[in-house]
């Protein structure tokens, strides 16, 4: 089944991309002495047991390096990271509203922590130009990597990845969607990819920066 494995309500508060990103983050009440006391072995707990600096690339790759070794996709896969859960499910849009284009969410309506409004999730123009990339290459295989914050994966979510999967099999590829493993695993395995596609918000940014730091 495609959505088996349901996401860990153990992770409901964790935040990775924040914690790296943002001292604020760390030292608010959801911050350090809860991440110590629910995630003691997770990534985030050794980045601030580590360093106080933000968006520490260096120091968080050599955390990377250290986390589970064989986790990693095959060099000819390519890796997707699609951002669902709570920015997909609380915003008043429909799957096909955000297909058809960007759309902004944050700010007084809710969303981002700094108040301003982003596009966390990517419109199907966006996938298009992917293929279009990467049409001319002998990659034939896509994984999907699908995650958020809350634990709130409902209907919205579910029907925004099957689109995106259907998609990239009309485009005659071989689709995987990796679902409900934990943030750290999910993390290092998009960190480990050698063809990689960022989605919305922090947490795929500072993937971006620690796979450039390991290819």
């Amino acid at each position: 089944m495609l959505f088996q494995n349901y996401p860990n309500i153990v992770y409901n508060h964790y935040r990775l991309g924040d914690v790296v990103k943002d001292k604020s983050h760390r030292n608010c009440i959801e911050g350090r002495e809860l991440y110590y006391k629910l995630y003691p072995n997770s990534i985030a707990t050794k980045y601030m047991k580590s360093t106080d600096e933000d968006k520490n690339y260096k120091l968080l790759t050599s955390i990377v390096k250290e986390h589970k070794p064989t986790l990693k996709p095959n060099d000819n896969e390519l890796v997707i990271h699609i951002r669902v859960g709570d920015i997909i499910e609380d915003p008043p849009f429909s799957i096909n509203q955000f297909l058809e284009k960007e759309m902004l969410w944050g700010g007084s309506l809710g969303g981002t922590h700094d108040g301003g409004k982003d596009n966390y999730v990517k419109p199907l123009s966006y996938y298009e130009r992917v293929v279009e990339e990467y049409k001319k290459t002998d990659i034939r295989k896509v994984v999907l990597v699908c995650g958020g914050c809350k634990g709130r994966f409902y209907e919205k979510s579910k029907e925004y990845i099957v689109r995106i999967k259907d998609f990239f099999e009309s485009n005659n590829y071989e689709v995987n969607v990796r679902f409900g493993e934990t943030p750290d695993d999910d993390f290092v395995y998009m960190c480990r990819s050698k063809y990689f596609i960022s989605g919305g918000g922090g947490f795929t940014t500072i993937v971006k920066g620690v796979n450039s730091l390991l290819m």
